[in-house]
């Protein structure tokens, strides 16, 4: 079972809920301000079904509610539906999925309660991100499967300035379902995968201001 990290407790990973994170290793995509970069490569010491248990048979009553998979990039494991029916039906807790979007044939079958997906930026700059020709139509069609399911979700943006500004906000949403709930994150340069990133210059406070109010005039709930 490819689960090779843990983040026993976090407040901040599942909306309302405190949760335990899980990780699985690698990623189709190589973001280069990724900071996950130790689980892209690499032999990787997982964790078993056993251990799991026994961690939450200690640790479920009264703190934790809500399980979290994330990696890496989950929907590129090829046991993630065991991994998914594991959580579902040994633990028994609320389960988010974060994803990329890369997989929308992936999310159509999980069997989860809320979804993080990634939306790094717009469709002419997704190839230069990920080096994945046309992978902006695997994206909307996780978006469109989403709701079609009528799966909770949310959108993640990382405002990294190579990817993120206001011409390609101005793009991506375009695509955005009206009332969507998108979580715009400040870009961090430290300990990214690409080392040059430590010389990309963040976005100050009125930069991200100016991005949240233009995506609230729009009506889309910011988290």
């Amino acid at each position: 079972m490819p689960i090779v990290g843990q983040q026993k407790v976090s407040f901040i990973d599942f909306p309302e809920l405190i949760s335990t994170v899980f990780f699985v290793p690698y990623c189709n995509f190589h973001c280069p301000y990724c900071h996950n970069a130790s689980l892209l490569k690499g032999k990787h010491e997982e964790i078993s079904f056993d251990k799991i248990k026994d961690f939450f048979k200690t640790k479920r009553p009264g703190m934790v509610e809500g399980v979290v998979i994330t990696g890496g990039e989950p929907t590129i494991q090829k046991d993630i539906e065991e991994i998914i029916h594991f959580f579902n039906t040994e633990i028994g807790l609320k389960l988010k999925l974060d994803t990329n979007g890369a997989c929308p044939e992936v999310i159509e079958k999980a069997q989860v309660d809320y979804i993080a997906l990634d939306f790094k930026t717009d469709r002419k700059t997704y190839q230069k991100l990920t080096s994945i020709e046309n992978i902006y139509d695997n994206i909307l069609e996780t978006l469109n499967v989403l709701m079609v399911r009528d799966i909770p979700y949310e959108l993640r943006i990382t405002a990294a300035p190579n990817f993120i500004n206001m011409a390609k906000l101005e793009n991506m949403v375009k695509d955005i379902p009206k009332g969507a709930r998108i979580r715009l994150q400040a870009f961090k340069n430290t300990n990214c995968l690409d080392p040059s990133m430590k010389d990309i210059k963040v976005y100050s406070e009125d930069g991200m201001e100016k991005f949240r109010t233009f995506l609230k005039g729009l009506g889309f709930i910011l988290l």
